[in-house]
């Protein structure tokens, strides 16, 4: 999926040299050599072309991956692209025609000594050159995947990841030219993952500034709600003390003690009006959690989530995806609630998955209760929930990891508003999760029944 450009396109260019030349007049090694160039030329414009278009980092690895294994015939490559954190492994992006736990492992071992040398070197290095520099187990390693060549992608002067390529299918080493064409197809990448982190923290900040905005009314609601309930429990007390007051005064016939008596009520009545001036206030101010039920087409719904998140999900390393199984019937449900719930589901994937990870956005039609529902999963394949804690998830103000020394920061109120919200709607939340194998939240909402 392209983001953010699918009506744009190139005119293709005429770069042809044989309108210019004619290059069976030439020596036939130069001609060859030509042809090469010439060939070479057109794939790194239509690579360029390709990747102006597109806003994913997924996609742009498989791109550049892709022309380069055709362009120089090898059926091995893999993209690994550093994290912001220093201190982090290089993050497996991609990896063809390796297994992508193998490619994971070859990144975190070789990966600092190779972003050293890359740096040294700022061009393609054959695992020759690098062979001495290289433990042993490493190089083992590198040789048993098949790799022969490893080049760093630069933007401007920062390194921000290396490509790997394995031997030719011809039996070809790499030339010159084709080194050349390999580091201007990565200087490419480089500025076209560089464009996408810009564009995708403006995106990311737009999307956090709006939902600040929402925070700021729900906090709005839970303060008129705090002020409320204070308001109620002062009540009671302090309608005693004014009645009692008030019967002591009527007793009292010493006048210094009715001095006194007459302070505490008159104190207390001022104490009942600003009591009353809150309540006033909140109840000008509350917003309750209140839900419109309609019918809607739910699809859209889902696909405007996905493009909102896409771009500063994938701009973390975190590969978000989205797909649906057959025919997703309408719902009856609120729209923006629903799209609140969601979130709350993605916001908990991102926080608790590392950088690397994989998160899904699916919706299928399920049974559950004897009943069908439209089930929309937010899944993710990070460490997993230990089941003694899958029931405090939804508790206000817990988090899974309630250490206090924890990592995540937050206060815990996503999930168990999402439950509110969702049982508000005669909607379900559950959660499925195995330690080591991720966790899925998923919402189960009711299938229209009015056959529009």
């Amino acid at each position: 999926m392209n983001m953010g450009g699918a009506a744009r396109r190139h005119r293709s260019v005429d770069l042809s040299i044989h309108r210019l030349v004619d290059l069976e007049a030439l020596d036939p090694e130069l001609a060859r050599l030509i042809r090469r160039r010439e060939h070479s030329l057109v794939s790194l414009l239509e690579l360029t072309n390709e990747l102006s278009v597109s806003l994913d980092p997924y996609e742009i690895a498989d791109l550049v991956l892709f022309n380069l294994m055709g362009h120089l015939g090898t059926p091995k490559s893999c993209l690994w692209l550093l994290s912001r954190d220093e201190r982090s492994e290089p993050i497996l992006l991609r990896a063809y025609g390796i297994q992508a736990e193998k490619a994971a492992g070859l990144g975190a071992l070789c990966g600092p000594k190779m972003c050293s040398l890359m740096c040294e070197r700022e061009g393609p290095l054959e695992v020759g050159e690098a062979a001495e520099l290289l433990a042993p187990v490493d190089r083992t390693l590198v040789e048993r995947a098949g790799l022969a060549l490893f080049a760093p992608v630069f933007a401007r002067t920062r390194l921000l990841g290396i490509v790997a390529l394995g031997n030719r299918v011809s039996g070809e080493t790499y030339g010159p030219i084709d080194k050349q064409i390999l580091q201007c197809s990565l200087g490419a990448l480089g500025v076209a993952v560089e464009n996408t982190s810009l564009y995708s923290n403006v995106a990311e900040k737009n999307r956090q500034l709006a939902q600040a905005y929402d925070q700021l009314k729900e906090n709005d609601r839970l303060k008129s709600e705090f002020l409320r309930n204070v308001n109620h429990e002062l009540r009671t007390p302090l309608t005693v003390i004014l009645a009692y007051s008030q019967w002591l005064l009527s007793e009292e016939a010493d006048d210094s003690k009715k001095e006194f008596l007459e302070t505490i009520h008159m104190e207390g009545k001022k104490l009942n009006g600003l009591l009353e001036q809150l309540l006033d206030l909140s109840a000008v101010s509350a917003e309750t959690l209140e839900v419109t039920l309609d019918e809607f087409e739910l699809e859209p719904v889902l696909e405007q989530l996905f493009m909102n998140r896409h771009l500063g999900i994938t701009e973390g390393l975190r590969e978000f995806r989205y797909g649906t199984t057959g025919e997703i019937p309408r719902v009856r449900a609120d729209r923006h609630r629903v799209h609140q719930i969601l979130e709350a589901f993605v916001d908990n994937a991102i926080k608790f998955t590392p950088q690397g990870s994989k998160i899904w956005l699916r919706a299928s039609v399920a049974t559950f209760g004897g009943t069908e529902w439209v089930r929309v999963d937010v899944q993710d394949d990070g460490p997993g929930i230990p089941a003694p804690q899958l029931s405090e998830l939804f508790v206000a103000f817990h988090q899974g990891d309630g250490s206090t020394r924890r990592v995540q920061g937050g206060l815990g109120v996503g999930l168990p508003l999402a439950r509110q919200m969702a049982e508000r709607m005669g909607a379900r939340v559950e959660v499925e999760s195995e330690v080591g194998k991720g966790a899925t939240f998923s919402v189960f909402l009711p299938i229209s029944t009015s056959g529009e």
